[in-house]
């Protein structure tokens, strides 16, 4: 198997065919680990005792980081880190930065993926010193590191999105998409580039033309009917401001979830719970409550749905109990998709309240989900966040309180300039004079 062990000091003689036996191990393990099979981490923990156990390092260093890529991506976070942590300190023992970069971009995932980032181990990806000489080793790496190079600094990418630094967030996507070699089979996670970029630029134009670009190179190496495809085609429709060219977008890709990939049950919801959203917004609540029935019972989304089931059969003060609860849980120091996600329940929630006539509360949960938005900022630019935002406005201004005309205007700058909306628009428009 020829790696970049090869360009690393070689093992002695005595040790070569071993070393060469549990490379393939290794390898094999990478494999297993990336295509997230069960059978990955005792696989890559089994490589990596023997590597340790051989005892030469830049092997030991290469089966750690197969052994962390396996338990983060088992969405063991925690174990993920402390390995990974260990792998870089070997690599560097070993004189192979690549391993050694590759290892702290994989802790960066960790760390901006996690519900409670607080709660991990401390390792380099939480030490913002040790990170910038990390990131200068990377920048250094030989043209054999290109794509531990770009994954570290996609990934630093995340964490600075994470933590709601769009602007830093977006330097670090621009340089992850210069420096990247091209996509291919083993460089596919290198296909979200464009796509984490489009959620930060300016320019819609641009904005929208990364999300193709992502699209079509998942679709080029793996095919149309890959989930990670998929995912592409999704980040795309949620662009789109036409909530009838959005709802079709997402019910194509829906549809080839449940079709290819049954077992995938929390993306499936996610996909469905969003065109229920749109189908309720836009008055057409036959087709939201067929995406709810679409939906599973996995994830924060199939709790909303349910909620908003509750809702449009009357059940308003169930759906109210319900959604609020959900919001609750979701704390200022949860991660923006979550707070984003707690937006959608106090929205459902404050209707329910509304059509039961206690106004008062309705208004303190859409108050409470303008609070939140305005917390999230950072994607104010995406028409996902824009449309709940203006939905909020509306709905405040329906409930004719002393700043009903500033909410009205509000809502009516979305909702004028967007297709689909003509009547709502009019309404709006209305409300604030």
């Amino acid at each position: 198997v020829e790696s970049e062990l090869d360009t690393i000091a070689p093992p002695p003689a005595e040790l070569v065919t071993r070393v060469d036996a549990l490379a393939d191990d290794v390898a094999r393990a990478r494999v297993l680990a990336l295509a997230i099979d069960p059978r990955a981490i005792d696989a890559a923990a089994r490589a990596a005792t023997a590597a340790r156990e051989l005892g030469y390092l830049p092997l030991a260093g290469r089966a750690a980081l197969v052994h962390g890529i396996a338990l983060l991506l088992q969405q063991r976070r925690a174990d993920g880190i402390t390995v990974l942590d260990a792998a870089m300190r070997l690599a560097l023992q070993a004189g192979d930065p690549t391993t050694a970069v590759e290892a702290v971009a994989r802790e960066l995932y960790a760390v901006a993926s996690a519900s409670s980032p607080a709660t991990l181990p401390s390792g380099v990806a939480t030490d913002d010193t040790a990170l910038e000489l990390v990131q200068a080793i990377a920048r250094g790496l030989p043209d054999t590191g290109a794509f531990a190079r770009a994954l570290l600094f996609n990934n630093a990418g995340t964490l600075q999105l994470a933590r709601q630094q769009r602007t830093a967030a977006a330097r670090w996507f621009e340089d992850a998409l210069r420096v990247r070699p091209p996509v291919a089979g083993d460089t596919i996670e290198l296909a979200t580039i464009p796509g984490n970029l489009a959620l930060v630029v300016d320019d819609t134009a641009r904005r929208d033309r990364l999300a193709r670009q992502q699209a079509e190179e998942l679709a080029a190496v793996v095919g149309e009917d890959h989930p990670m495809t998929i995912d592409a085609r999704i980040q795309i429709a949620m662009f789109v401001a036409d909530p009838r060219a959005a709802g079709a977008q997402l019910g194509d890709a829906c549809a080839r979830y449940r079709r290819m990939h049954p077992h995938l049950a929390e993306r499936i919801t996610q996909c469905a719970y969003e065109v229920a959203w749109l189908a309720e917004e836009r008055g057409d609540l036959a087709a939201a409550r067929d995406a709810i029935a679409a939906t599973t019972k996995q994830g924060k989304e199939a709790r909303i749905a349910h909620g908003l089931g509750l809702l449009l059969d009357g059940h308003g003060p169930e759906a109210a109990r319900e959604l609020v609860a959900l919001a609750d849980e979701v704390t200022e120091q949860a991660h923006y998709w979550q707070r984003w996600r707690s937006v959608d329940a106090l929205l459902y929630a404050a209707l329910a309240e509304h059509a039961a006539g206690r106004r008062d509360a309705s208004r303190g949960l859409l108050e409470r989900a303008l609070s939140t938005l305005s917390s999230i900022e950072h994607i104010a630019r995406t028409p996902f966040y824009q449309r709940r935002l203006a939905r909020v406005h509306l709905e405040l201004a329906r409930l004719d309180g002393p700043e009903r005309a500033r909410h009205a205007a509000a809502a009516a700058a979305w909702y004028r300039d967007v297709p689909g909306y003509e009547t709502v628009a009019s309404e709006a428009a209305r409300l604030a004079q």
